[in-house]
């Protein structure tokens, strides 16, 4: 199948790698747009480039993702992460165009203790957790033709944990790491990779894409060896780092039904933290 694409966020982390990937395939033909060039809460313009354009496949790379902010601009990110992707699913189903949607391990409590699978009921601890469940919500009322898929930890570009704990690094001997946090570390690269896949398998529903589980600490120090830092590194527990918002301790996700869906596993974070790092000439 042919697809006319419309990405949105194309200066964000995923929407970057989106769109040097998708350009590689003759089945994908791209146009992306930034937050200032397109507002998913713009809900006419969205409907009228749909329509005029006639997309057939919509990725949301949009998202309000300032976690600790979003706890006094309740507004905001229910404006970008569920009024945004409303408009978005309802756009898709008048255009049957199938919308692909970024959520997060953060519509989970954490209290499982084990890796959560697609069925599990979120309880979502933030408000910005609330607002993506909210955003998964309005997808799943509105349009059939969907997939959202859920991920954690994602680093690819400038802004994510290895980039900021390399400046961290430069720039102080000691560091203080979460030690009690534990998730799956997503690279953009594996993710964008994943996507056609799950396209060519005519995938619908809820998925989660993630590389392996680790803990924070032990990610950074991993991290840290390989670019030959030599400091001091304190493990503190999550209650003693005074953060605004609460986040789930535990928020592995099960990737199962993605791996049996399209018959490929997502490399493991080692792998992926690896190129990584090469890629941005650390190493």
């Amino acid at each position: 199948m042919k697809y006319k694409v419309l990405l949105l966020g194309k200066n964000g982390q995923l929407g970057f790698e989106f769109v040097n990937y998708l350009n590689l395939y003759h089945d994908f033909r791209v146009d992306a747009f930034d937050h200032e060039e397109l507002d998913i809460t713009d809900r006419e313009k969205i409907f009228v480039t749909i329509k005029e354009n006639a997309y057939n496949l919509i990725i949301n790379c949009t998202a309000y993702n300032a976690v600790d902010l979003a706890e006094d601009e309740n507004y905001l990110a229910n404006a970008v992460n569920f009024l945004g992707v409303r408009n978005l699913a309802e756009a898709a189903k008048i255009n049957s165009a199938k919308l692909i949607h970024f959520s997060t391990d953060y519509i989970f409590d954490g209290n499982k203790k084990k890796p959560y699978c697609e069925y599990d009921n979120p309880n979502p601890l933030s408000v910005y957790g609330m607002s993506k469940f909210y955003g998964e919500q309005a997808i799943k009322e509105v349009c059939k033709n969907y997939l959202i898929i859920r991920v954690s930890w994602v680093f690819g570009g400038k802004n994510n944990f290895v980039t900021k704990l390399i400046n961290w690094s430069k720039q102080n001997q000691k560091l203080e790491i979460i030690s009690d946090q534990i998730s799956s570390p997503t690279y953009t690269y594996d993710l964008v990779k994943a996507v056609p896949k799950m396209l060519y398998e005519n995938l619908t529903g809820t998925f989660h894409v993630t590389n392996t589980p680790v803990s924070k600490i032990e990610w950074a120090k991993y991290i840290l060896k390989k670019i030959n830092w030599s400091g001091e590194i304190h493990a503190v527990n999550m209650g003693s780092v005074k953060l605004k918002a609460p986040r789930p301790k535990y928020a592995v996700l099960d990737n199962s039904l993605f791996q049996y869906s399209v018959n490929w596993k997502m490399p493991n974070w080692q792998d992926a933290t690896d190129r990584f790092l090469k890629r941005i000439t650390i190493l």
